[in-house]
């Protein structure tokens, strides 16, 4: 129970509250139910993300990692809980600006989601879509490119194409290539972006107002 109340209140953005109790978890844990337990592999994960998004990368990664040895010992190296761990790794380091290293710890979770659940599940697509990001920034935009394809790909096959979460995508795959300096990519995309909100929400909803701005920015 306190666990899922944490999470209420990370949600709602409360980080010192979703803190303070994981922080009892944790000594719950240690006291009942034992160092290695996943309970409190959860706990550190939490307090992880909390940290991360008040921009307190080093506790972050420190409880990341605690919570990645954790999951190690308890499921071994091939388990999705243990490649979520990595993925959140990745974006810490990419946050700091260690975009190699975000790179190393995203391949190790792209290959468990692989094994574990497919080239045609949303985690692996959200972690191509992490990798092709991490990429731009080091300046490799070929990989980068066919690796937005490739999540483009995916994304398109789960959501389908008359889904907002994929105008959504859509949209950030053109900020990316307008990242790139590819502005006639970045046109093609919005405007295939404008005819969908076009389609799905009309004329005259904000999010089309939104994507009218986005593509007028391209010009």
């Amino acid at each position: 129970i306190l666990c899922d109340l944490a999470i209420c209140y990370y949600h709602i953005s409360n980080h010192q509250v979703c803190i303070d109790l994981n922080m009892q978890i944790l000594r719950m844990c240690d006291s009942v139910l034992g160092k290695t337990h996943p309970t409190k592999a959860t706990a550190l994960s939490n307090l992880a993300l909390c940290y991360g998004d008040m921009g307190h990368n080093a506790y972050a990664i420190r409880y990341f990692k605690q919570a990645l040895k954790i999951y190690k010992d308890i499921y071994g190296e091939n388990h999705s809980h243990y490649a979520t761990v990595l993925n959140n790794l990745a974006l810490c380091y990419f946050n700091n600006g260690d975009y190699e290293k975000a790179i190393i710890y995203n391949d190790q979770a792209l290959k468990i989601y692989k094994i574990a659940f497919g080239e045609s599940h949303p985690d692996y697509a959200r972690s191509i879509n992490n990798k092709a990001r991490y990429c731009i920034e080091l300046g490799y935009y070929q990989p980068a490119i066919e690796l937005l394809d490739q999540a483009l790909t995916i994304q398109k096959s789960l959501l389908g194409e008359n889904n907002p979460a994929y105008a959504t995508y859509l949209n950030n795959v053109a900020v990316y290539y307008r990242m790139m300096g590819d502005n006639s990519r970045a046109i093609s995309l919005l405007k295939e972006v404008l005819e969908l909100k076009k389609a799905i929400l009309g004329e005259s909803h904000i999010d089309y107002a939104l994507s009218l701005n986005n593509l007028s920015v391209c010009y």
